[in-house]
């Protein structure tokens, strides 16, 4: 089993993840780099929902009938919020780069046949249209998540605020020296309302670039137990178990995740083992 993926990130539609991976079964994961004032027309997936998410640069965007100019800037994921393009399942976009050129994550994820949406319809968007812009205000913003030696930042990109069916995509700033994920947390078993099964995806980036971090991968029973070192533009399967992630001191991880399942409902659980940290809220005195 190999849930790391490393692979060089090329200029137009590079695949990472496009295809059934070491039980991931939903999920795609692309990433398009675009020179300034090129253009890439994405066709969408018949029968899947996509969410675009600006990772560096600026770009126009035709969809629907609608042109809009000028989403972004982004100098990079450090240094600016996100910018998104959520697709109704089998729904394309031409994206053209700006004068600074552009980097899209691109996500896509089924639509379960039957599911409704939050706006009561099955199938993904919004009526009467084949997209959504979600700008840097509309993304959900949970800052400070979690205790000392585990505070992270989350950002939901694509969460409750557009009427999916099954993608979610957010991102989390880990900060130097910390961990995140943790208390560790899984969603690989349907037992509501506890937990819901959702697979999930992971694309690392670092600044300095030159970083790394500690990913951790394991099953209640120890028939998954491993740990990845992960660095710029990793990605990792994470299709069961818990996942903690520590960033080396020196540098700030940062991860893009994406999650699906049947529904779109996140109810993670806690590893029993260390809830007890994410309900103090510290780390136990070492002496007592």
């Amino acid at each position: 089993m190999n849930l790391r993926i490393r692979k060089p990130l090329g200029d137009g539609l590079t695949p990472l993840v496009d295809r059934p991976m070491e039980g991931i079964e939903r999920i795609h994961l692309f990433t398009l780099r675009l020179g300034p004032g090129q253009a890439y027309t994405w066709e969408g997936e018949p029968g899947r929902e996509s969410g675009l998410v600006l990772l560096q640069g600026g770009f126009d965007l035709e969809a629907g009938g609608e042109r809009v100019e000028g989403l972004g800037p982004r100098p990079d994921v450090f240094s600016a919020p996100a910018t998104a393009v959520y697709l109704q399942p089998g729904a394309g976009a031409r994206i053209t780069a700006g004068t600074e050129g552009v980097e899209l994550a691109v996500a896509t994820a089924p639509v379960p046949v039957g599911t409704g949406t939050g706006n009561g319809r099955t199938g993904g968007g919004v009526p009467g249209r084949t997209h959504q812009i979600v700008t840097p205000q509309d993304i959900i913003t949970h800052r400070g998540r979690g205790g000392p030696h585990f505070t992270r930042d989350v950002f939901d990109v694509i969460g409750s605020q557009v009427p999916a069916a099954s993608l979610i995509v957010g991102e989390t700033f880990n900060r130097s020296g910390e961990w995140s994920s943790y208390p560790p947390h899984k969603h690989d078993r349907h037992r509501p309302p506890e937990e819901v099964k959702m697979e999930e995806v992971y694309f690392f980036r670092f600044r300095p670039r030159t970083g790394f971090a500690l990913q951790r991968i394991y099953t209640e029973d120890r028939s998954v137990d491993e740990a990845y070192v992960v660095e710029q533009d990793d990605c990792m399967l994470l299709p069961k178990g818990y996942h903690p992630v520590a960033a080396a001191p020196g540098y700030v991880a940062y991860y893009l995740w994406v999650l699906a399942g049947e529904g779109r409902e996140l109810r993670p659980y806690d590893d029993p083992t260390h809830a007890w940290v994410g309900r103090a809220g510290a780390p136990r005195d070492l002496h007592e």
